[in-house]
């Protein structure tokens, strides 16, 4: 991709050292309503970007609208960690577990590989004891639990569930479509850093996405209860979403 073919990106933030300009930091701005009309923009409101970790609330909606909440249990706490980027900590760890626990399965069923946890106390105890930080403490072992989840609800295989064939993946992509408005055909399949497939999508989309998961415009009664699950759980337990004290 040649520069020229960069989106129309403006300034949006100037950071001043005395009166001095230092930085300029530039971007796109897009607000939409759940109607998927964009009510304001700057810069070029089409211009593509991946979700990554942004969609994990929007890949969630496969663990209620697939019957996994309901069959296991997956109250508020659970369904907070499976929309989470968590910091590894041990209460994150525990709820991992969990929802392995009651899907009766274990940590080495998750497919997302393993990093240092962003938990200071939970990497220092790690390096104490000379250990390896293990998939469990990835921070987006929770999403790949809740698809572990889904796959079990849907009868389909727990091996494999980031294969872009899986049928957990082609019910992510059916909400995703759903959700933003972009026909399943125009989705730009990628890979994110845990493995899970994620998509480039359109800022409008994107947007249109989230306000949908606050207002439930234009949603099917099962994705809307879907959507208020999971806006609810993240609300309640936002420790679940990021960790103690964090944003």
């Amino acid at each position: 991709m040649g520069i020229e073919s960069l989106p129309a990106v403006v300034p949006l933030a100037v950071s001043y050292r005395g009166e001095v300009a230092e930085a300029v930091h530039y971007g796109c701005v897009v607000v939409a309503i759940g109607e998927g009309e964009v009510v304001g923009s700057v810069g070029e409101a089409g211009m593509l970007t991946t979700l990554r970790s942004a969609a994990k609330p929007l890949q969630g909606l496969s663990v209620v609208t697939s019957g996994a909440a309901e069959r296991w249990g997956l109250e508020g706490r659970l369904l907070a960690i499976v929309c989470a980027s968590h910091c590894g900590s041990a209460l994150h760890q525990a709820a991992v577990r969990e929802i392995l626990a009651r899907i009766e399965l274990d940590e080495s069923y998750l497919d997302c590989g393993a990093h240092w946890p962003d938990d200071r106390e939970e990497r220092e105890r790690l390096i104490r004891a000379g250990q390896e930080p293990t998939a469990i403490r990835n921070n987006c072992s929770g999403k790949h639990a809740g698809m572990l989840a889904t796959a079990r609800a849907l009868g389909a295989p727990v091996r494999g569930y980031l294969e872009a064939d899986h049928p957990v993946q082609a019910l992510i992509r059916q909400h995703l479509a759903l959700m933003t408005g972009v026909p399943e055909g125009e989705l730009v399949r990628l890979v994110d850093g845990c493995g899970a497939p994620t998509y480039a999508l359109p800022l409008s989309g994107i947007a249109t996405a989230f306000a949908r998961l606050s207002g439930g415009e234009g949603l099917p009664a099962e994705v809307w209860e879907a959507a208020e699950r999971l806006r609810g759980a993240m609300i309640g337990w936002p420790e679940m979403v990021q960790g103690e004290g964090s944003f």
